[in-house]
Parts: C-alpha cells; sequence; structure tokens
C-alpha cells in the first residue's frame, strides 16, 4: 500500500489521533505528515488523508480511519498469495455404483463441456474430452468420447480405457443448459443430469441393457472422492 499522508495544518479537525491510532494498530504501513498538501479547501472543513494521489475524506475522524483501515485490508487481499487453480480443464469422474455416474465441473472444465457438446449438437462429429477417472484411491487419464445418438435413445458405453455417451438431441440440449446455469449461479443442482441406457459389448453384435446408468454433474468443491470407494 502507498504512503498515507496527512496535512499537520488539519491536526485541528483530528487527524493526528487517526495518524497516531495508525501507527499502533498497523505499524507495517508507512505515513507522513506534512506542514501543507495544499488541499487547503478541504483541509479548513474536514478531517482527510492522502495515499498516493487519492483523497480519503472523513465527516468524523473516526470515520477517516475506518475508511484507511478499509484501504489497508483491502491491499493485503489484494496481496496475499492465491491459491493456484487447476487450470488443465480436466473434469474428473467416478462410478459411485454401476448405476451412478459422477463428473465434476468447475468454472474451467464447464465451458470446455459446453463448446464440445455445441460442435456436436452443430456437426454430429464425434467429439473426446479429456477427463480423470477416479477409482478407489487412484486415478488415471481416460477420455469421455460424445456421441450423437438417435432421436429418442441415450446410451453409454464404458471400457477399461475410454467412457462414450451416445446423446440425443434432447440430451445435449439439456447437458448445456445445466451447465450454462452452472457458470452463471456456482451450483449444480443434485438431481441426476440424465438417465443412459448401458451397452455392453459380447460378441459381434452389441447389447444394450434395459437398466439405466444416471449421470450427474457436481462441482468439485462438492465432490467427496471417498463415495466413490
Amino acid at each position: 500500500m502507498e504512503t498515507i499522508k496527512y496535512c499537520s495544518k488539519n491536526d485541528k479537525l483530528g487527524t493526528k489521533n487517526v495518524y497516531q491510532d495508525i501507527g499502533v494498530h498497523f505499524p507495517e504501513i508507512k505515513q507522513q505528515r506534512k506542514g501543507c498538501l495544499s488541499e487547503c479547501k478541504t483541509c479548513r472543513r474536514q478531517p482527510f488523508a492522502k495515499v498516493g494521489k487519492k483523497m480519503i475524506v472523513g465527516d468524523t475522524p473516526n470515520h477517516l480511519y475506518e475508511q484507511l483501515v478499509s484501504l489497508i485490508h483491502r491491499a493485503e487481499a489484494d496481496s496475499s498469495p492465491r491459491p493456484k487453480k487447476d487450470s488443465t480443464g480436466k473434469s474428473r469422474h467416478w462410478f459411485a455404483s454401476k448405476n451412478e455416474l459422477y463428473i465434476t465441473m468447475d468454472e474451467t472444465s464447464a465451458p470446455i463441456w459446453i463448446k464440445k457438446l455445441r460442435k456436436l449438437q452443430q456437426s454430429g462429429k464425434p467429439k473426446t474430452l479429456k477427463t480423470i477417472r477416479v477409482h478407489g484411491t487412484s486415478t488415471e487419464t481416460m477420455p469421455i468420447v460424445l456421441k450423437s445418438g438417435s432421436e429418442d435413445e441415450d446410451r453409454i458405453k464404458i471400457k477399461k480405457k475410454e467412457l462414450t455417451l451416445y446423446l440425443s438431441p434432447d440430451a445435449i440440449e439439456y447437458a448445456i443448459f445445466k451447465l450454462e446455469t452452472f457458470l452463471k449461479e456456482n451450483h449444480v443442482s443434485p438431481a441426476e443430469y440424465y438417465t443412459f441406457d448401458r451397452i455392453v459389448s459380447k460378441g459381434k453384435q452389441p447389447k444394450v441393457r434395459t437398466q439405466g446408468v444416471q449421470v450427474y454433474f457436481v462441482t468439485e468443491e462438492a465432490a467427496s472422492y471417498a463415495e466413490a470407494q
């Protein structure tokens, strides 16, 4: 934070006490008292100080002190180191049971999903998302492939190294809606995103299980990986 400067001619309005209180409670803050700050019009009427070129004017000495303290706290917050966010854009996913798939979303990964879903919607060509599969206490990179499904069928195909979602037009539209809502509100409702029929490959002809797999979008903060075990 820049040096707080006071005009000694403003002492009669209580700024000397403000200077002293700041010095006691915030000894790390640099302060200066000068004979004149060339703000005579304000100086005659109200307690004030200058932080850089900015005038801080109070109705009372206490009011001036409170404003300066607020500036100090703001400067401290701005200079505090922030935790680094994962900028890879990779969602995590895991099966809580055979019939429940959880996929995490955050402000980095959700826009990537939306972009891929819109391209799938427009072109119909498969789109691949890089994701991280969580299995117990271990993790591994595993892609999720998005493919266009039939008008009224949504299916999921699970392989060891790949997960494929066949999405109907309605499923694509609803996924985009859910993710855009999440970005606006930073919240994903607990209801499942969609239910998919599971495809099982046996021999040359894949079979579709009638038992559905529910897919949930959850926030990274809300995800409890212990539930995956």
